[in-house]
Order: structure tokens, then sequence, then C-alpha cells
């Protein structure tokens, strides 16, 4: 599916491209119209922007500017982004509230920088966010005719840098440049550009949202849980998958943190990544994806017998993702970059010799019948040839409980 991200660049006093403001579009190349900012519309646009194209495909290396509606602000939604890539912009219809404040207060500790979208005139309901804010975007189409030249003169103590916003000709360039503007954006520079990319079918941002909960080095249950209970139907997955048949528990689980706690950090991360694979895939055959949850299934199960015990949840990975490629029919090196693999498991999924690459090898060999391919690896690593059929019947059996609960 085609998705599309406008751009509009960002100036320095310079002429320099010093950012650029991602916007997002529901329509084609052609039909490059302003959307609406709201939860949905920044969630695709994240979604388009840092899976589909890339960040570094649209903004060359340079800070993106988006705007999170209060919704998404007070979800910590701009968390899933790095601090040093993005600036948060903050529209002017987000009341300035405590929880607001509050929010942006935590984004600024976190390292993040904040702008205050389409400043009209001094608005002095806004204080506590001037006082936390980096940049303050002035709109000159919507500003009245004398406050917009002086809104730096009246902002300047507080540190703060001014983006004069939808310049449209030379002389409101040249004058906003006399008054002490930082930054410029406008017709008069550039239009915005849409760039289009390939979606990833259904990977939703409460998925890359709970990945990264949980692969942080700090990682808990807390934020975890209030991912997947922002969402009614990650909820629903989460809940169905745990009390499936691939889990043999005493008692019905009922509740997020039970299912968390019952599973542990490395078994939520692993079942995660299989309801993002099974919501990736909504649309591929189901051979394929059987087939993928069998080679993770099956190259976990090597763990132990290599002497990898602590590296199981990495073996899974290495099988779960090796066929990425051909269920969202996109280049896999794309694909890894943007997944919390460890380095010889991404290598190992990319056809890199190095340490993991036998477990791949083998279950490959298995699927293939290559009888003298699999004698040689097998030998190898060490590993009983007659062990390997019970170890695939297995992963296979396993494979048929996980999908169908989907």
């Amino acid at each position: 599916m085609d998705v599309f991200v406008a751009r509009q660049p960002i100036f320095d006093t310079s002429s320099r491209v010093g950012a650029y403001e991602l916007l997002y579009r529901s329509g084609g190349l052609a039909e490059n119209t302003l959307d609406p900012v709201d939860e949905r519309a920044t969630a695709n646009l994240l979604v388009n922007s840092f899976l589909a194209i890339g960040l570094e495909n649209l903004t060359g290396g340079r800070r993106a500017y988006i705007n999170f509606d209060r919704g998404m602000l007070l979800a910590e939604c701009a968390t899933t982004l790095p601090h040093e890539a993005v600036v948060v912009e903050v529209p002017h219809d987000v009341p300035a509230d405590a929880q607001v404040v509050a929010a942006c207060r935590k984004l600024k500790e976190a390292g993040y920088s904040l702008a205050l979208n389409d400043l009209a005139v001094y608005d002095a309901a806004r204080e506590p966010l001037y006082e936390i804010a980096d940049v303050v975007k002035v709109d000159f189409e919507r500003g009245h005719a004398r406050a917009k030249w002086t809104v730096p003169e009246r902002l300047r103590h507080r540190g703060l840098r001014f983006l004069a916003e939808k310049v449209e000709s030379r002389e409101e360039h040249k004058r906003a440049l006399d008054c002490g503007y930082d930054l410029f954006q406008g017709y008069f520079y550039a239009r915005p550009q849409v760039v289009k990319g390939k979606a990833v079918p259904g990977f939703r941002l409460n998925f890359l949202r709970l990945l990264k909960e949980l692969n942080h080095p700090d990682g808990n249950f807390d934020a975890a849980e209030r991912v997947i209970k922002s969402d009614a139907a990650l909820s629903y997955q989460f809940l169905k998958l745990v009390n499936s048949a691939a889990f043999v528990w005493r008692q019905r689980i009922t509740e997020i943190r039970q299912a968390l706690v019952a599973m542990g950090l490395n078994e939520t991360r692993k079942w995660a990544s299989l309801l993002c694979l099974s919501d990736m895939a909504s649309d591929r055959p189901r051979e394929i994806v059987v087939q993928s949850i069998v080679r993770g299934q099956f190259c976990e199960s090597l763990a132990a017998p290599l002497g990898l015990a602590e590296r199981r949840s990495d073996l899974f990975f290495l099988g779960l993702f090796s066929l990425l490629d051909a269920i969202v029919e996109m280049p896999l090196a794309k694909l890894l970059e943007e997944l919390p693999l460890a380095d010889d498991v991404r290598e190992a999924v990319l056809g890199q010799e190095g340490p993991l690459s036998d477990p791949l090898h083998l279950v490959t060999a298995f699927e293939r019948g290559d009888w003298m391919a699999l004698q040689q690896l097998t030998a190898r690593m060490r590993l009983p040839s007659e062990d390997v059929l019970p170890l695939y019947l297995s992963a296979v059996r396993r494979a048929d409980e996980i999908y169908g609960t989907g």
C-alpha cells in the first residue's frame, strides 16, 4: 500500500535548510492538501515516516518538526521517537492546562525540544509553555499585523528561538530577519513536497511503543502495561494469546499485569513480536506466517544444546524474522533497521556468516530436505542428527498452537 508524507523545509538566517516539518497526507502525490492534526493523523505520520519511508530519507539527518495533539502528548507518544531527531510541536489549539504542561515538561527533561505552533499573537494563557519551549512559531498569515513583528523582542529574554511560518513574500522575509526571527518557513521558500513510500501493513504505533518499552534497558511492566491497556484490540489479542493452548497456567489469566508477571519480560517481548508479525501479515498466506513461527520455535529449541541458553529469545527472533521480507514485501535490510535485534542476530538474518548463522542454516536445510547439508551442520554444531526431527516436529506443533489463537 502506498503512503504519503509531506515535508516542508525550515531555513536558518543563512538560507540553509536546518530542519523539515513533516505533515500527514492522506491523498497521493497530486493531492498535496492539508490534513487535520489529530491523533489518527499523527499516528499515521509516525508510522509512515519512521517505517514506510524512513526518517533519514525524509530529513537527511536534520531534525523533523512533528505536531502532537493533546491526546498524543498525554499518552507520551513522542517518546517512541529519538529525542535528537525530532522537535515536538504543540498546536495552538492545545490548551496550556496542568496535564499538558506536565507532559511537555517531562519531554523536556527527557531531552526533547519543544515548539509552540501557530502563534498569532502573544497569549498570556500559554505562559507555562513559554517557560519550557525552545522555539515559538509565529503564523504570519493569521498573526496581528503589528504583533508578529514584536514577538521576538517581547519573548527573547526567555532564551527562545523564533520561527516565522507562512512567509509568502520577500518583503516579509526581510522584515522578519530584521525583527530578530531565527528560522523561516513558507511558500516564499518552498511548498511542502510529498514523498511516497510503502506501508508496512498493520504495523501500528502501539506495537512500536510496546516493543520499545519491552526492549528498554530499564524496562519494566508499568510502561508495557500502560501501552497494552491504551489499545482495546491489543489488550484483547494479548489476553487471548496468553490464555491459549500455547501456555499452561493453573488458572485463567484475566488481567494484563497478571499476564505480564506470569510471562516475564523476555517471553512478553517474544509474544509481542508474534502479535506484531501476525498483524503485519494479515493479508498474506497463512503458511508463510506459520513457517516463520516454526523457524523461531526451532531455533529457540537449539539454544540449550548449543550452550546458548541465556540467548533463547535471540535465537527465537533469528528464526521468526528470517521471512519478514516475504511477509511484508519490503527489503529485509530496511525492515531490520527498525527492529531491536542484537547485531549477530541481524547479521545472520541478512545471510552474513557469524556465530548465529548455523541454526538458521540448519532449519532451512531441513525445510529443503538437504540431508547432506544437515549432516554437515549437525556435525559442526556437535548436535546429534537424530535430535533434529523431534525438535522440528515440536516446533511445528507449537506454531499451530500459537497461530490458532489469531
